[in-house]
């Protein structure tokens, strides 16, 4: 039970930080996917680093994790107040899909007995069912984001006018 509550901070935690200080859900997802990416492809090479300077541990697991999170909180801090106060409201949706990927990725970097105890739970069975969903619908609320707030501004024509 310590896991679900872990992994809840871990996506709760973003979750109001986004939502208190309006970040832009575009950009926060962004930075989970970049960092899952960098978890992916960098993460033994930086865990001979981390080894090199921390003998006890799992150094792949701290790696994963470094790897995954800092974009995560780079972008929390950077990224303030890059929504309106208007235009918050259509960012709480993909921030919520957003946040429960960090969760989903989160498990899948955790050592295999901790992931495999939360997931013989059933809250951690229909997690498991959940994740693609989970998965696809912050995709698909991303793009209906950005398809929402990035359209071109139509100008009036000016006739005779050239700019």
């Amino acid at each position: 039970m310590s896991a679900l509550i872990i992994i809840g901070l871990i996506a709760g935690v973003p979750l109001l930080y986004s939502l208190l200080f309006r970040v832009n859900a575009t950009v926060l997802f962004v930075s989970v996917v970049g960092g899952n990416l960098l978890a992916q492809q960098f993460s033994d090479d930086v865990s001979l680093i981390i080894g090199s300077f921390i003998r006890s541990g799992d150094s792949v697991v701290i790696a994963r994790m470094l790897l995954q999170f800092v974009p995560i909180v780079l972008m929390l801090l950077l990224a303030r107040r890059t929504v309106g106060k208007s235009a918050s409201m259509l960012h709480i949706v993909p921030l919520i899909f957003t946040c429960a990927m960090i969760g989903i990725f989160a498990l899948s970097f955790v050592p295999g007995a901790i992931n495999t105890a939360f997931y013989a739970s059933s809250i951690g069975v229909q997690i498991r069912q959940a994740e693609s969903i989970i998965i696809g619908a912050a995709v698909v609320s991303q793009l209906l984001l950005i398809w929402s707030t990035q359209r071109p501004e139509h100008h009036k024509s000016h006739r005779g006018k050239h700019h």
